[in-house]
């Protein structure tokens, strides 16, 4: 049923649907005049997964659909899409015994006429191979006891989690609308008990200050915010999402396998985080505890994207108490800011933007609001540290 209903949603009548199903077209009408609501397709797949009780199409196409490839095919064959010749080598598991791909540009649009006839030769003569390659994989993967996945024990947004990041900030955004946790659960098709632990963090961290009694993340005098926010504003800069991808693709393995060491990064970014500074700085009283941070937070961004600001920083730094923060304060160039503060602080910065990236606090903050349920954090004015 799965495999003929992705048909009939994503298909035209003739003549994918009239030739693989028994549906008239009239049939055909109905289904989807009942079903879809838009015409956009990827909302089909989700439809289909959501009917089957799947938070995503990802289990779907693992094991229900079986005529994805022939959908895709008969999708790119309507549009002849522009790609480049890269990328079909990455559909395709690219081999240097293809032969007609060799003479042709990484680069250049790839030619689906000209290479049509190769194409289809290629897929016959190596399907054996092709599937003995994947095999070892594909057993592995439908090898396991069908166990549900545990959404809480995952940072949201990574791979990990099998929610998308993009998936991720659309709950939060509505819930910063509607501040209503079981109709963004309906609407997003989320647990109710996963969108209630977000939302619960997110209004605790909205509510976090220093000592001064000042908002630590959220400048509520700001009047482009909501009266009641709870995530940090989209950044939108190629360097800032890139920052963000790289966060997000590595702070769950990081934390699978050092889960004090991410605690304590999270912590202390609770504890120092001014709405002030896109970075957070010591005193140079405190410059032990800024190294201590640095090495556990370095691996979580790009390392050509690390700043330390601060006054004469090679001269000052002991090479053998602060070895981490003296190497990155000598890779600093002309094109990096000087400041006349008394203090040091930690940021990331774009030298080809020319300003800090607000990605290292907003990548730092959406992973307390969607960390794990285990991982329980305690910082000054935090008032509620429970992660049940």
């Amino acid at each position: 049923m799965p495999t003929t209903l992705s048909v009939v949603l994503n298909c035209n009548y003739a003549p994918l649907v009239k030739n693989v199903t028994d549906y008239t077209e009239e049939e055909y009408q109905s289904i989807r005049t009942e079903l879809l609501r838009n015409t956009h397709g990827q909302n089909h797949w989700f439809m289909i997964a959501h009917l089957l009780g799947h938070i995503d199409p990802t289990e779907t196409f693992k094991s229900y659909i079986h005529l994805s490839y022939l959908i895709a095919g008969h999708k790119i064959l309507q549009y002849h899409p522009d790609i480049d010749t890269q990328l079909v080598k990455k559909m395709m598991g690219y081999l240097p015994s293809f032969k007609f791909l060799n003479t042709v540009k990484d680069t250049a649009p790839f030619n689906f006429e000209k290479h049509a006839i190769h194409l289809s030769q290629q897929l016959l003569n190596d399907q054996t191979d092709w599937l003995k390659s994947n095999i070892e994989d594909i057993l592995d993967e439908v090898s396991f006891n069908s166990q549900p996945h545990d959404f809480s024990k995952y940072f949201a947004g990574t791979k990990e989690s099998k929610i998308s990041f993009a998936w991720f900030f659309k709950c939060l955004n509505l819930l910063e609308i509607h501040h209503d946790p079981d109709q963004v659960s309906q609407e997003m098709s989320l647990p109710i008990e996963l969108v209630e632990y977000w939302y619960k963090n997110a209004k605790q961290l909205g509510q976090l200050k220093s000592q001064k009694n000042n908002p630590r993340l959220f400048d509520l005098n700001n009047t482009n915010h909501l009266d009641k926010p709870l995530k940090p504003a989209m950044i939108d800069t190629v360097e800032e999402r890139t920052a963000k991808n790289y966060f997000f693709e590595n702070i769950q393995n990081i934390f699978e396998k050092k889960p004090d060491q991410i605690k304590a990064v999270l912590e202390t970014f609770l504890s120092r985080v001014t709405v002030s500074h896109t970075g957070i700085h010591y005193r140079w009283n405190k410059i032990d505890q800024l190294e201590s941070f640095y090495s556990k937070v370095k691996d979580l961004f790009p390392h050509q994207f690390w700043h330390l600001l601060g006054q004469d920083l090679v001269q000052l730094l002991d090479k053998k108490k602060q070895p981490l923060l003296l190497k990155l304060a000598k890779s600093s160039t002309t094109e990096h800011p000087k400041t006349q503060e008394d203090y040091v602080r930690l940021q990331l910065y774009s030298t080809k933007d020319a300003k800090a990236l607000a990605a290292f606090k907003f990548c730092l903050h959406l992973a307390c609001i969607g960390r794990p349920r285990s991982l329980e954090l305690k910082a000054e004015g935090l008032k509620i540290t429970t992660c049940c």
